[in-house]
């Protein structure tokens, strides 16, 4: 009688072993999936806040560009269009990381 009792503590030992696996294992793919989630959300709201800088950007360079222009116009003097070339480059980038495929190589690598 007491090998009876036994196998059948053995035979739910090993029942309750196995479901405590499948359930850890489906624990651990419902993390793996949340962290996903999560780190899409984040790559989703970093590109929507480069968006909205670059808006605010765009309207600076556009009124750099314009005084600028009129000051070199006005005196002749080209030092008033120099700060355009590094405001071009740092809007380009603006626009590379708000609407074009930066983060997409940033991950890439």
């Amino acid at each position: 009688m007491g090998s009876i009792v036994g196998k059948a503590m053995d035979e739910n030992m090993k029942k309750q072993q196995d479901f405590m696996l499948k359930t850890q294992q489906i624990q651990l793919e419902r993390m793996i999936q949340m962290n996903n989630q999560m780190r899409e959300r984040a790559m989703a709201a970093q590109v929507a806040r480069a968006r909205d800088m670059f808006n605010f950007y765009a309207a600076f360079y556009g009124l750099a560009c314009i005084g600028g222009i009129a000051g070199f116009m006005r005196k002749k003097n080209p030092s008033a269009i120099a700060p355009l070339l590094p405001l071009t480059f740092v809007f380009m980038y603006q626009a590379d990381m708000a609407y074009g495929d930066k983060l997409v190589r940033i991950r890439g690598k």
